[in-house]
């Protein structure tokens, strides 16, 4: 029977791969002539792998460093939002090229992570000094954004890394080391693209939840990308994530737990390591993305009201989209924070390659 399966799979995945071969070849063969070229420095920051790697806390971390020295427009996919254009403006400071533009511009509308996206929106909260777009399809939100920002010394690709139509001036590939055996050619494994050829077109490889992974797979994963890898050492970084947790107050004696992410049963594992399984009531979890509904409303305060002593438990991104929804007295959220090995080094570089463009 497993044989049966590696040869299903092995069809499945030769043209699958076949496609993603071709399709970089081509682009990156006929750049010139395929790519949209902007007038910015194009920064992408990407996954070589479907899920949670950690892209929207590291493009947290990345703004926190880079928007000091540089202008920078963020574009973002509108990932189950409620937008119908093709392209809308999340946050700028220029009204008047807005207006110019025939573009939407709602900073703090009830629902905005509704409206144009969970991550994106919460990334607009934090960086109301950064200008975002976001829409169904990048390369239009990029346009926008060369055209209505014309300041920006810097576009950032929010998932950019296989959107091959815009041209990139620095791509940033993140791995998560934790799925060290999903890193294989979809279906065998969860990799988007073949793995030497990702890592290679790569101009910064992030490993991120290396706190996650096993030492020895760890050196495992990095002795792998080094055998592989064409650019040296100097272009791998090491990272991981500390958590901000609330404190659970006299009067809350335990957490009903909500999370809508990639990877719920982290979360989980997380809440319930750091508090106590004693301190976890219940469990409410969605996929990720999800747009709670009032039925999921009504469910959660439900619970609350059974459960008259506790408080919900959530992440940022489910926070920032139900904190409109619950009384916020009973919502807390933990906070994420990336933590870069030698991330000074890494945004030297950065700096160094936007700085030789202007």
């Amino acid at each position: 029977m497993i044989y049966l399966k590696i040869i299903v799979f092995f069809v499945i995945s030769l043209p699958y791969y076949l496609i993603v071969y071709l399709r970089n070849i081509i682009f990156l063969t006929f750049s010139s002539a395929l790519q949209i070229k902007l007038q910015n420095y194009v920064i992408s920051v990407g996954n070589l792998t479907t899920g949670g790697t950690g892209k929207t806390p590291f493009i947290d971390w990345l703004l926190s460093q880079l928007k000091n020295e540089f202008n920078i427009s963020v574009v973002s996919k509108s990932y189950r939002s409620q937008l119908k254009k093709s392209v809308a403006i999340i946050n700028s400071n220029d009204s008047e090229s807005l207006n110019k533009s025939g573009s939407e511009s709602i900073n703090t509308p009830l629902n905005g992570a509704l409206y144009y996206g969970d991550e994106p929106f919460m990334l607009s909260q934090k960086h109301k000094d950064v200008s975002f777009f976001c829409g169904p399809y990048k390369f239009e939100s990029a346009l926008l954004a060369q055209k209505t920002n014309p300041q920006a010394q810097v576009i950032l690709i929010d998932d950019g890394f296989q959107h091959l139509k815009l041209f990139r001036n620095l791509d940033l590939l993140l791995i998560d080391s934790s799925q060290i055996n999903s890193l294989k050619l979809f279906p065998f494994g969860l990799a988007r693209e073949p793995f030497k050829a990702a890592i290679n077109r790569a101009d910064f490889i992030i490993l991120t939840k290396t706190h996650l992974c096993k030492p020895e797979d760890l050196n495992l994963l990095k002795n792998k990308i080094l055998k592989d890898l064409n650019k040296g050492a100097s272009h791998l970084f090491l990272s991981d994530y500390h958590l901000n947790w609330p404190l659970l107050e006299a009067s809350t004696k335990a957490w009903i737990v909500v999370s809508g992410i990639a990877n719920n049963k982290t979360f989980v594992d997380d809440v319930i390591n750091h508090y106590g399984n004693d301190k976890v009531l219940t469990q409410k979890l969605y996929p990720d993305h999800y747009q709670y509904q009032s039925t999921d409303i009504d469910e959660i305060k439900r619970l609350l009201n059974i459960h008259t002593n506790a408080k919900i438990l959530t992440t940022e991104k489910d926070a920032i989209k139900l904190k409109d929804l619950l009384d916020p007295d009973k919502l807390k959220s933990v906070q994420l924070q990336m933590q870069v090995t030698d991330g000074e080094r890494l945004i030297r570089s950065i700096c160094d390659k936007i700085r030789s463009r202007y």
